[in-house]
């Protein structure tokens, strides 16, 4: 899998069973928790694929302006959270913020919000609610604070106990999602980050800021779709379908047949890991 220093911010890739275990960085040697880090990558949300009790077009049109919404309402919002970082503000003047943001942008009621809700020993600052079932679980850090994906724990712990599929980490500026899946233990994986002080002015950020808004969870099928796809395009999926015995020898057939030089799937593959993956080859 791939992972990301916390120091260097540098990916590289280690075994899949390191997941959650501290590993020393390649590069500054620095210890850190291993966790999935997907490369960026724009993939957007398929508005399509929304079905519901009308006609897909209307079903379509309206996410679409909902989406649209967003924007002149996080707007005013804005200066506020420049100014809280500016000042450093602590959590509890954020919390101030992020009452305003998930209220008057994302539109949940005051009573979808439920504050420091606590399940076995676990403390979960915000827990948000859509026609009465929890949907997300929100952990909230100081305003400007850098964000480590550790501090998401104590959200995808309660989230993991209470069955809640989602739990996002923010300081006011940037919002990091995070799919929480329970096997053998805990895990929490990534889904994307975006950071909302340049006003959402790609149209990728304005579509995942939307699956936060309580109109957005509402719609289920469209985050789990998109997770489905992030998931789908993970380095270690990529990496292991290029790798089937089906698509290598593909590929030495249709360079066998364009360059007219005879290639095998061993040398394609042998090629493969070594020039372009950058994996010693076994």
């Amino acid at each position: 899998m791939r992972t990301q220093c916390n120091e260097t911010h540098k990916k590289f890739t280690v075994e899949d069973n390191a997941f959650l275990t501290q590993i020393n960085c390649k590069y500054c040697g620095a210890e850190f928790t291993a966790t999935y880090a997907p490369e960026n990558r724009d993939v957007d949300i398929n508005v399509n694929g929304h079905t519901d009790n009308t006609n897909a077009k209307t079903a379509k049109d309206e996410i679409l302006e909902e989406i649209k919404a967003i924007k002149p309402n996080l707007a005013p919002i804005l200066p506020a959270i420049n100014a809280a970082i500016l000042n450093k503000e602590n959590e509890s003047n954020t919390r101030l913020i992020l009452d305003k943001i998930l209220q008057d942008v994302l539109g949940y009621a005051i009573e979808d919000m439920k504050t420091e809700q606590k399940i076995q020993g676990k403390k979960a600052d915000y827990v948000m609610s859509v026609e009465g079932k929890d949907v997300m679980v929100i952990e909230a850090k100081k305003a400007g604070m850098t964000l480590r994906d550790k501090q998401v724990f104590q959200a995808t712990s309660y989230a993991a106990y209470s069955g809640i599929k989602w739990a996002l980490l923010t300081n006011g500026a940037v919002w990091q999602l995070y799919r929480v899946t329970v096997m053998n233990k805990v895990k929490y994986i990534p889904m994307y980050s975006i950071d909302i002080r340049e006003g959402l002015s790609r149209v990728r950020d304005a579509q995942y800021f939307y699956l936060l808004s309580k109109n957005g969870m509402k719609k289920q099928n469209l985050l789990e779709n998109l997770w489905i796809k992030i998931d789908a395009l993970r380095y270690d999926n990529l990496v292991n379908t290029l790798l089937k015995d089906e698509i290598l020898t593909a590929i030495a057939e249709s360079l066998t047949e364009e360059f007219g030089c005879r290639l095998t799937a061993r040398e394609i593959k042998a090629t493969l890991l070594t020039d372009i993956l950058q994996i010693e080859s076994k």
